[in-house]
């Protein structure tokens, strides 16, 4: 942990967002269950990334009303976490998720410094996944615009370009060392949030490294 202004950890440190990627819809079943919040077509698209820029894990098969926390509870990555936080480490992700051991999230009405400054800490190191997918878009403006493909070939264009931004973030540094997890294959089993418990790891953490 530095000076409090960047979560850092010697542990991997994946910061978790959503994106809404617009897409044109032509033939599918309930098509009202794309519309989002905002009243247009999107996918709802769950991405991880590392603090190098690198992506994580990408899910991109959610229409645009998907609630976020839904679509993490369903993922392949949730499931790692709870079976391995200890080696992987842990996320960020914004207010509207629950504190978890492995996932952490703002304090809702900081009352003390020291949860003031972890919440600032939060705020800046989660800035860097809205960087990565704006770097994602930027470098696939097709993401950025409307995808006029069938739904189909729009789920597989998102993900080629997920696959083909890690090459080139990649092609500058080594390769990891972890093996690679096929994350689409896993068991997702059902298991109750224990909202409680995340809270007192989070209130632990933060009176470990910003007291």
């Amino acid at each position: 942990m530095n000076n409090n202004n960047v979560l850092t950890s010697n542990k991997k440190l994946g910061v978790r967002d959503k994106g809404r990627l617009v897409i044109m819809l032509f033939s599918v079943e309930q098509p009202e269950l794309y519309r989002n919040r905002k009243t247009y077509f999107s996918i709802n698209v769950q991405v991880v990334s590392g603090p190098d820029d690198e992506l994580f894990d990408i899910v991109c098969r959610w229409p645009g009303s998907a609630h976020d926390s839904r679509i993490f509870d369903c993922s392949g990555i949730r499931v790692l976490l709870e079976r391995e936080h200890d080696r992987l480490g842990w996320l960020l992700a914004d207010a509207g998720y629950a504190q978890r051991e492995y996932i952490f999230t703002p304090v809702n009405n900081p009352t003390t410094e020291a949860e003031r400054r972890y919440n600032r800490a939060h705020r800046v190191t989660r800035s860097g996944v809205e960087r990565t997918i704006g770097r994602l878009k930027r470098r696939f403006p097709c993401l950025y615009y409307e995808l006029h493909n069938s739904l189909q070939n729009t789920l597989r264009i998102i993900t080629a370009c997920a696959v083909l931004y890690n090459i080139g973030i990649g092609a500058a540094d080594p390769a990891p060392d972890e093996d690679e997890v096929d994350l689409e294959h896993l068991d997702v089993p059902e298991r109750p949030i224990r909202q409680e418990t995340g809270a007192a790891i989070r209130r632990q953490f933060i009176q470990r490294h910003f007291m």
